[in-house]
């Protein structure tokens, strides 16, 4: 929070602020180092991590405050929700304001922050949506611009704004709420939602949190957080049992991130959300917050202390099979698990017809990078097809980091087209307009799941070989897989 960049919080100022105060600085006393730049540029370099700073939407120094008072409306009139800033809010809907902010901001993007955690901006309907317009002076042009922010308004989203959904309680009834919430912000224009995995106000639990963590596989931001006097919510800092399910959890994530990215390429070309409630694609099916659908995947994560889990299959002409497996349902049935026990924290299902893409196994996406990259040995995609009519999936590959998408240059589409009849997967690759070096994917491997006679998640058919597993394959245009 405020400990990264000033020494204290601001929150029994008034309005005349402190003269010792630092609003863009740093609190050498928090580095280790003494160097923050410094030490910034080493949790990328030698940990792979990314590190984003809060920002509040006001001024807390003296000698600052004097200056934005004397231009004009620099500062809000006052009045405003945040009592405890009254007098002190930035106006970011002024132009000027947002030039000089971003100016002051300005050293941060320099010296190795990635990107800014806005908070305690309802002070205006507008003011996080300006706030995001000055932080993107920051951002070079051919660069994206990423930030969180603890509320909306409709349109951030096309800025690279996301948004989490506030200071929820670290209880099972928050975490009932959640699928709910972020689905609410979804279909109201706010696709990129994430919450406080665990919880925020107040000591979590090792099974509520391993269950949250199994609900963020499957939302479009995972992210945890929690109060300075919790338990922090890593799983190194929790019993054996959990630690290991937030692992599984972690790495099934990690695994889903070609599909969740191109999942996202696909909601801007035609404005499919990448979570969306059941009646979105299948209108007939009762409305509820506890089953969703993540892509193709449905989805139904543990909620309850109790550990039981109801999943409802929508009645469709397509059978459904549950996710990573040959098991198939049929259309209509309810599946229930009774006190899920460690690490089953979520039922997920996929219909006859889908193409699901996972990654290798890795512990970031700069050492996934580095394998799909490897020239003498590169880590392959990983392809499922469940079986029972035509599928198709659009993997889409770009650098990650600049704008070059919108012009629709650098980067590459692969269509894999699943023929049901004729059991063949057929590849159609585009590289459009590529003039920059970032790594693709260079091989494949597909699982072909094929129909079993179970019915039951706990039983397993052996009477015939019931997955076919083949490759790896060049990532090649007209690449054609014969089953």
């Amino acid at each position: 929070d405020f400990e990264w960049f000033t020494n204290v919080s601001d929150y029994t100022f008034t309005s005349d602020g402190e003269s010792w105060y630092e609003d863009f600085a740093y609190a050498n006393q928090t580095w280790v180092s003494g160097d923050p730049p410094a030490e910034i540029a080493s949790f990328r370099t030698d940990f792979q991590i990314r590190f984003g700073g809060i920002r509040k939407p006001r001024l807390g120094n003296t000698q600052l405050l004097e200056y934005a008072r004397s231009q004009y409306s620099w500062i809000l009139p006052g009045g405003e929700e945040l009592g405890y800033a009254d007098g002190r809010n930035l106006n970011f809907a002024n132009n000027s304001l947002q030039s000089w902010y971003a100016n002051k901001q300005q050293h941060y993007l320099n010296e190795n922050v990635s990107f800014f955690w806005n908070d305690e901006g309802e002070t205006n309907y507008f003011t996080f949506y300006y706030w995001a317009i000055a932080q993107l002076f920051n951002v070079p042009n051919s660069n994206r611009y990423f930030s969180l922010n603890r509320a909306w308004i409709p349109g951030m989203a096309r800025l690279g704004s996301t948004v989490w959904t506030g200071d929820i309680d670290a209880t099972w009834e928050s975490l009932q709420k959640t699928p709910g919430l972020i689905l609410s912000y979804s279909l109201a224009g706010m696709p990129y939602v994430t919450c406080d995995i665990g919880g925020f106000n107040g000591n979590t639990t090792a099974l509520l949190l391993t269950r949250w963590y199994f609900l963020g596989v499957f939302i479009p931001i995972m992210r945890i957080h929690s109060t300075l006097d919790a338990t922090p919510h890593f799983p190194f800092l929790w019993p054996k049992p959990y630690a290991d399910a937030m692992r599984i959890a972690l790495n099934l994530r990690y695994a889903l991130i070609p599909y969740h990215y191109s999942l996202t390429y696909k909601m801007r070309q035609d404005g499919r959300l990448v979570i969306r409630p059941v009646f979105a694609r299948y209108p007939n099916y009762p409305l509820t917050t506890q089953v969703f659908l993540d892509g193709d995947i449905l989805v139904a994560p543990v909620l309850h202390e109790s550990g039981n889990i109801s999943l409802l299959l929508p009645n469709t002409t397509k059978s459904w099979f549950s996710l990573n497996s040959s098991s198939l349902y049929t259309p209509g049935t309810t599946v229930s698990v009774v006190n899920a026990s460690l690490p089953t924290s979520f039922l997920a299902f996929v219909p006859a017809g889908t193409i699901i893409v996972f990654a290798p196994p890795a512990q970031s996406t700069d050492d996934l990078l580095k394998q799909i990259s490897n020239s003498s040995s590169p880590a392959a995609l990983q392809v499922q097809i469940y079986d029972g009519a035509n599928a198709t999936f659009t993997l889409f590959e770009d650098d990650g980091i600049s704008t070059a998408y919108i012009d629709d240059t650098d980067f590459r589409t692969v269509i894999f087209d699943y023929n049901c009849l004729q059991r063949t997967l057929h590849l159609s690759v585009n590289s459009t307009n590529i003039s920059t070096d970032f790594p693709l994917y260079q091989t494949f491997i597909v699982e072909l799941f094929e129909y079993a006679s179970s019915s039951s998640p706990s039983s397993t058919n052996t009477k015939k070989k019931s997955v076919i597993t083949k490759g790896p394959f060049p990532i090649l245009d007209g690449t054609t897989v014969a089953f």
